[in-house]
């Protein structure tokens, strides 16, 4: 085939195809001025040629996407796919009349529209989302209607299992004001196109079909479609970023009850822990809606602050108990007791270089002011031995000895002998004062001794208390930890 034989072909071709648009544009021109005749059809009429027939709408509901689930609100911003299907008697036609032309697409505001509303909106207005959008017409009178439509509505947030919580939003749409005598609506509700939004899933999607009666028209019916979405949160995010942390931190303020009791880090750890639980509890008040229904969460968090709190008057009271040791105060021999027969066979506390003296019966500082006075006489007593014993080694008939009292006053002593003799006598008495000071010196040591050991006796006593009671409260408070634990997995399994 020849050049110029193609280029008329091509010509022929494109005159043909211009022809076939032409024609079904006038097709479609014609079609709309036929149906759209202002004297024909009217957008404010509902169209049914008899008015007692019932229009019945049908209602696709998709659930595209959760954009938003406000807890503090009680709100739920939703993507959704809606699809309307009605049969309007005034737009039919007979396609071979018209091209062949099955189907046109017009703004829905050109026809006639059911005032389906959305009933649990919670935005400032209530619009008629329908008249924006587009409608497909068939030549039999069914009308489609379907577009993208973002809701914004109540959605009542029970918090009680947060963050591992199931959630029931009701989306109830349906006429304002036709009855159910002039229109009755249908729904179907369809999850296939769901896309999670990482917090939240979709695990059912149910329609019910209602028949109402409201008392501004009584006695008069409406039908509604009430979808229910079941979502289900993904809790993963709250368990690493709030419970694992809350978790550790009651773990380590249980570390306090094995630092000593004379140490000063018991209880600046547990003021530390406090302050951290606290934060985390005001991070958990600011996520969930302020309502009287605490969230398990919440409540795990409490007690657990709580029993922070414990630990730190535990501690205070250990540190307490210690440093009365140094202050020479008896332990109570009901406490001495109970330590020796019961404590430390239960808590397994080592004993090795604290010992109690079980025999000692003493309640308190009255006993150690009875000690020091049998010392002050038990020191006269042997104070006037001595002096006996001096007076009988060395007074003689002849001579008048000194007293005792009078040579350690340096009092002049007369004496009838000869000075050899008061040579002999002086120097026999001085080896004697020599022999009675170191006397006093060594009893002074030994008393200086045992009271030493008494107040390290004492002490020992108060220390090992002090352990005893840390490690039964370091149980108390693991007790204490392992029950809330307890606690919050049940409420997670129920």
């Amino acid at each position: 085939m020849s050049f110029p034989t193609n280029l008329v072909l091509q010509f022929f071709i494109l005159i043909s195809a211009n022809l076939q648009v032409s024609m079904t544009d006038e097709y479609h021109t014609g079609l709309l001025t036929t149906l759209f005749n202002g004297s024909r059809y009217d957008t404010r009429v509902r169209p049914v040629r008899d008015p007692k027939t019932v229009t019945e709408l049908e209602l696709q509901f998709f659930i595209a996407h959760v954009l938003d689930m406000d807890e503090r609100k009680q709100t739920l911003t939703s993507s959704t796919w809606l699809t309307m299907i009605w049969m309007d008697e005034f737009l039919t036609w007979e396609p071979s009349e018209y091209g062949n032309i099955t189907k046109i697409v017009v703004p829905a505001k050109n026809i006639w529209l059911p005032d389906i509303y959305f009933y649990e909106s919670a935005t400032q207005s209530h619009r008629h989302f329908m008249e924006t959008e587009l409608a497909k017409i068939h030549y039999n009178g069914k009308i489609m209607w379907g577009a993208p439509v973002i809701f914004k509505g109540y959605c009542l947030v029970r918090v009680k299992y947060f963050p591992f919580d199931n959630q029931e939003c009701q989306m109830k749409f349906g006429p304002w004001q036709h009855s159910g005598h002039e229109l009755i609506i249908n729904g179907t509700g369809y999850a296939d196109v769901f896309v999670s939004n990482g917090e939240w899933d979709m695990y059912d999607l149910s329609a019910k079909n209602n028949v109402e009666y409201y008392p501004d028209d009584p006695g008069v019916p409406f039908t509604d479609v009430t979808f229910t979405i079941y979502f289900q949160r993904r809790s993963l995010y709250y368990v690493f970023h709030l419970i694992t942390p809350c978790f550790l931190i009651a773990i380590m303020a249980s570390l306090a009850f094995l630092l000593p009791p004379e140490s000063q880090g018991k209880v600046n750890m547990g003021v530390t822990f406090l302050l951290s639980m606290t934060v985390f509890l005001m991070v958990v008040a600011d996520a969930v809606p302020h309502t009287n229904e605490v969230p398990i969460i919440g409540q795990y968090f409490a007690i657990t602050m709580i029993l922070v709190s414990l630990s730190l008057l535990m501690n205070v009271t250990v540190a307490s108990l210690y440093y009365r040791g140094n202050e020479g105060r008896y332990l109570p021999t009901w406490a001495k007791m109970m330590i020796h027969r019961r404590i430390l066979a239960i808590l397994r506390i080592p004993t090795k270089h604290l010992q109690l003296s079980e025999d000692d019966s003493s309640p308190g500082y009255g006993k150690y002011y009875m000690m020091q006075g049998r010392k002050h006489k038990e020191r006269n007593g042997y104070m006037k031995k001595t002096k006996d014993k001096f007076n009988e080694m060395h007074m003689t008939p002849l001579v008048t000895p000194p007293s005792y009292e009078g040579v350690l006053q340096g009092e002049t002593v007369v004496h009838a002998s000869k000075s050899s003799d008061e040579v002999r006598l002086m120097s026999s008495m001085l080896k004697e004062l020599g022999i009675i000071k170191d006397l006093l010196k060594n009893k002074a040591g030994e008393e200086r001794t045992t009271t030493q050991s008494n107040h390290k006796r004492i002490k020992n006593e108060w220390l090992l208390l002090s352990r005893v009671l840390d490690r039964f409260f370091f149980f108390v408070y693991v007790v204490g930890n392992l029950l809330a634990l307890f606690l919050l997995l049940i409420g997670i399994y129920n």
